[in-house]
C-alpha cells in the first residue's frame, strides 16, 4: 500500500508524513513525498520518514496551478494507493484537478483517515461541520484533502539520506502569468501544536483588549487563537491571523479555554477533539456552555485577569 503525500505548505509537511507514516505502519507499504521547493525542503521529508521523494524543483515564477499535468502524470504512473494533500487553498484545488484527470473523486476535509480490512476508511466534514461522513472508497487511488490538526507530526531523523528523484516538469496547455507576489500579513504563533490554547471571541470590546488573552495563555504556557468574527470582522482585530472554526484550522489541545466565544457550530467543528474545554462567557445560555467542561458565566474583564494573576502567583 503506496501513499503519496503533498503540501503546498512546507509547514504542513511533517503533519502529512506523520499520518502517513501511521497509515504505513497498520498496513504496511512504503510513503512518497511529493515536493515543490528548495532542495532542503525536498531532503527534510527524508528525514521525516518518506522512503521516496519526488523533486519537481522550485516553484520559480510559476504558480501551484502549472504543477498540475506533473502531479497527473506521476499519479497515473505510479498509481498510488492513496494521494493525500494537506487542505490549503491551492492543495484543495490541486486535489480536485488531479481527481478530475483520473477520473475519481476527491474526498475534502479528512478528520480521520484509516485502514478497514485492507482498504480505507475517511471520516470527513460536510454541511459546515454539522455532520460527519464516513467513506470507503472502492477502487482506485484514494485522493484526500486533510486538515491542519487532523494528523500528528513526523520527527525529523537526520540520519535518513534517501535520494532526490527529480521529476521532469510537464508544461500545461493554459499557463497563468504572475504579475506581482505579495506576502501574507500574519503574526499566527504555533497553535497547531499547542497543548493549551486560549480562544478570543467577540466578547473582546477592542484590538487591545485581546492582550488579556495573550497574558493567560503566558500564564498557562499555552498559545492564543482566534473566532472567525475577530479576524475577519469589520474591523479586524486579529487581521492576517488564522481562525479556529471549519472553514479555519482544527485543534486538539489538552486544554482549550474559550473566552467570549459564543460557540456556534462553524468554531466548535474545530476545537471539539480537544480534551478539556472551559469556557468564559457572560450569557449563560451561550452554546459554548454546552460544549464545555467546564464554565463560568461572567465578565470576562473580571474574570481574565483574576484567573491570569492567580496561575502567576502559582
Amino acid at each position: 500500500m503506496n501513499i503519496f503525500i503533498f503540501s503546498d505548505n512546507a509547514t504542513l509537511l511533517p503533519e502529512m508524513l506523520g499520518g502517513a507514516n501511521k497509515l504505513v505502519g497498520t498496513s504496511g507499504g512504503s510513503i512518497a513525498a511529493i515536493i515543490i521547493g528548495s532542495e532542503s525542503e525536498a531532503m527534510s521529508a527524508a528525514s521525516m520518514g518518506a522512503d521516496k521523494v519526488y523533486w519537481l524543483g522550485e516553484i520559480g515564477n510559476r504558480i501551484i496551478d502549472d504543477f498540475v499535468p506533473t502531479l497527473n502524470k506521476l499519479i497515473m504512473t505510479e498509481k498510488p494507493a492513496a494521494f493525500l494533500v494537506a487542505a490549503t487553498t491551492r492543495g484543495k484545488a490541486v486535489a480536485g484537478r488531479v481527481a478530475a484527470a483520473l477520473d475519481m473523486a476527491a474526498i475534502v476535509n479528512a478528520k480521520e483517515i484509516k485502514v478497514v480490512d485492507g482498504s480505507f476508511q475517511v471520516r470527513h466534514i460536510i454541511l459546515g461541520g454539522a455532520v460527519i461522513r464516513v467513506e470507503q472508497p472502492l477502487g482506485g487511488t484514494l485522493i484526500a484533502t486533510v486538515r491542519s490538526g487532523v494528523f500528528t507530526k513526523a520527527v525529523a531523523d537526520t540520519s535518513r539520506s534517501d535520494q532526490l528523484e527529480h521529476v521532469e516538469f510537464v508544461e500545461p496547455v493554459t499557463q497563468i502569468t504572475k504579475l506581482e507576489s505579495k506576502p501574507k500579513k500574519s503574526n499566527a504563533s504555533n497553535i497547531g501544536a499547542a497543548k493549551i490554547v486560549v480562544g478570543a471571541g467577540r466578547g473582546f470590546a477592542t484590538k487591545e483588549d485581546l492582550g488579556l488573552a495573550r497574558g493567560l495563555a503566558d500564564a498557562l504556557g499555552g498559545e492564543v487563537g482566534y473566532s472567525r468574527p475577530v479576524t475577519e470582522g469589520n474591523p479586524p482585530f486579529a487581521e492576517g491571523e488564522p481562525y479556529i472554526g471549519v472553514s479555519g484550522i482544527q485543534l486538539k489541545p489538552e486544554l482549550y479555554i474559550a473566552v467570549g466565544i459564543s460557540g456556534q457550530t462553524q468554531h466548535m467543528v474545530g476545537v471539539n477533539e480537544s480534551r478539556v474545554i472551559v469556557c468564559i462567557n457572560k450569557d449563560p445560555r451561550a452554546p459554548m456552555f454546552r460544549y464545555s467542561d467546564y464554565g463560568i458565566a461572567g465578565d470576562l474583564y473580571e474574570i481574565v485577569p483574576e484567573l491570569t494573576r492567580a496561575l502567576n502567583e502559582k
